[in-house]
């Protein structure tokens, strides 16, 4: 045997509106996508790392730093300078140890 429920509409409406939110509030959001970074201009970038504008200049050319060239502009992303920085690091830290030193590690 069924059972009947009898309501009216205002209550149909409340108990409806009351479910979604319920069920709203349970679903997990993503996190907000953050906007994407304003390029920086060679100034700014050159400041940012501590570097002469024109060895910034030096290291686009030979291909050694990353950025990104619109036109005839030259910008750079802070993440991939802060990417570049941390492989520098690595990179450094691995040239620092002679030949017969990683010999004797191994």
């Amino acid at each position: 045997m069924q059972n009947i429920i009898v309501t009216t509409p205002e209550e149909l409406e409340h108990l409806i509106q009351k479910t979604v939110r319920r069920v709203l509030s349970e679903q997990k959001t993503p996190p907000p996508i953050p906007p994407p970074e304003k390029p920086m201009s060679i100034k700014e970038a050159a400041k940012y790392l501590g570097l002469a504008e024109q060895t910034l200049y030096g290291y686009t050319s030979n291909g050694k730093i990353p950025f990104v060239k619109k036109s005839r502009r030259v910008m750079f992303i802070k993440a991939d300078l802060d990417n570049w920085m941390q492989e520098g690091k690595k990179e450094s830290s691995n040239k620092s140890i002679s030949n017969h030193e990683k010999e004797e590690l191994i």
